[in-house]
């Protein structure tokens, strides 16, 4: 019987799709007159659909904090986590990260540019 139940236990926690977010903090600035942009989307793709996260402050600021979330599925996401920086009048920006919900992602800036 134990075996039975650790074999079930087993067989959904290997089927588990883990979506998780690591903190991370940065400014966001405009590539040519390096002054702050505020309100750009930080949009992560969470279980097929994309989340917006935060949205930067007038400073440009923005943080976002951990998260782990669990579901049954057939499938792990956990190689690398891709975070986007959205404004319109701007190119999309990529940040791809790899690491554990222990990690903080930290950048002094990153410079969008416009289209």
């Amino acid at each position: 019987m134990k075996k039975l139940l650790f074999l079930l236990t087993f067989t959904i926690l290997s089927c588990a799709k883990d979506t998780q977010r690591i903190s991370m903090e940065c400014y966001v600035y405009d590539f040519s007159t390096k002054a702050p942009i505020n309100n750009v989307e930080i949009t992560q793709l969470l279980d097929g659909k994309n989340v917006i996260l935060t949205k930067t402050s007038t400073k440009g600021y923005f943080k976002v904090d951990k998260l782990t979330q669990l579901s049954l599925g057939l499938e792990s996401r956990n190689l690398a986590i891709l975070i986007f920086l959205k404004k319109e009048g701007y190119i999309t920006d990529t940040i791809e990260i790899y690491g554990s919900t222990n990690d903080t992602y930290k950048r002094d800036s990153i410079f969008l540019k416009k289209f």
